[in-house]
């Protein structure tokens, strides 16, 4: 579907103009860009979108975390990747579990307690994998 490309460029811009309403977005299986909306009703979000000019080819989906609440995480989980980027490959935002997604290059329960520990009880959850074949330390 060629609107989810363009309604992405749209969209970041209603994101970034209140990050507090929206939980990013993400292409579904279908092709259609999924808007998260978070902490406003479906209609309301529809109606916002509808006036940035997304009328097609996408599908909202509530969501609790926000783009702020997302951010928020995503920067506790950096700092604790700092102090161990030799240890992490990649970290960031996944809009369509609402986490933050954490791979890590080795095998390392205290490093992956001290990532899953930065979540607060009504934050984004802090997933934490091991994929060994991917050796390059996070940028910081």
């Amino acid at each position: 579907m060629m609107e989810a490309p363009n309604n992405y460029s749209l969209a970041l811009e209603v994101f970034e103009a209140d990050p507090e309403h929206w939980g990013g977005a993400y292409v579904d299986d279908d092709g259609l860009l999924a808007v998260a909306v978070a902490h406003q009703s479906l209609d309301a979000a529809q109606a916002i979108l509808q006036v940035a000019g997304i009328t097609k080819g996408v599908k909202l989906v509530e969501v609790k975390q926000s783009l702020t609440q997302l951010d928020a995480q995503q920067n506790q989980v950096a700092e604790v990747v700092a102090a161990h980027a030799n240890q992490v490959s990649t970290f960031g935002p996944n809009y369509k579990t609402q986490s933050i997604d954490v791979v890590m290059n080795s095998e390392s329960d205290f490093l992956a307690g001290e990532l899953r520990a930065t979540a607060t009880a009504d934050g984004p959850v802090v997933n934490v994998s091991v994929e060994s074949s991917n050796p390059t330390p996070a940028a910081t």
